[in-house]
């Protein structure tokens, strides 16, 4: 009886022995397809002046945004939220990669744009009361949206229209600001943790 007993916990024991070796290979090529797949995403060369412009391209979607509801009184946060999300995934896609300076690239060029959409709008209005400051008096002309968009700065000589512009752009780049801050704060948090792993 305690024959019998010795040859069951030997077969066990050779047992449990086989199933541990055949589990440890299968252990190692997870480990080794993890470190190379590590390795491959490091080895993938950052394409900086191609997510520049990727940055660039894809931002214009939060200057739209800004530009159409500022025609109807409107400045929004999701103009600048729309301006960095899409930034991000223009400079993404045109990289490679999204790393630390991408994504303060990124965060940068949504602000560049939505101040861009910002001056348009000056010279939109101009444009369709067809005044324009010649840096003494305003003139009432007939002229093109081209000609509005290359003075529409001399506006801002009048201290009254200074004033009311610069105030509507503060708000927009607070606007935006405040609605980009967390996904920014997202992706530099994601990216770090993909820098470190990497190292």
């Amino acid at each position: 009886m305690n024959n019998l007993d010795d040859k069951d916990v030997l077969t066990n024991v050779t047992e449990g022995q086989e199933n541990s070796q055949n589990s440890q290979p299968s252990a190692v090529v997870n480990a080794e397809s993890e470190a190379s797949l590590s390795t491959s995403l490091s080895e993938i060369s950052e394409n900086t002046v191609g997510g520049v412009i990727g940055a660039f391209i894809f931002s214009l979607a939060g200057g739209i945004v800004w530009f159409l509801l500022y025609q109807i009184g409107y400045i929004a946060a999701i103009s600048g939220i729309i301006g960095v999300i899409c930034a991000l995934k223009g400079y993404e896609i045109f990289a490679k990669k999204l790393s630390t300076h991408g994504i303060i690239i990124s965060a940068l060029l949504s602000v560049i744009v939505i101040i861009v959409a910002w001056y348009l709008c000056l010279s939109k209005d101009l444009y369709d009361e067809q005044i324009i400051y010649n840096g003494i008096s305003w003139v009432q002309a007939k002229f093109s949206f081209s000609h509005a968009v290359q003075n529409a700065y001399k506006a801002l000589s009048d201290s009254e229209i200074m004033s009311g512009y610069i105030r509507d752009l503060a708000l927009g780049l607070v606007f935006c600001i405040v609605g980009g801050f967390s996904y920014v704060k997202s992706a530099l948090r994601k990216t770090k943790g993909k820098e470190e792993k990497q190292k």
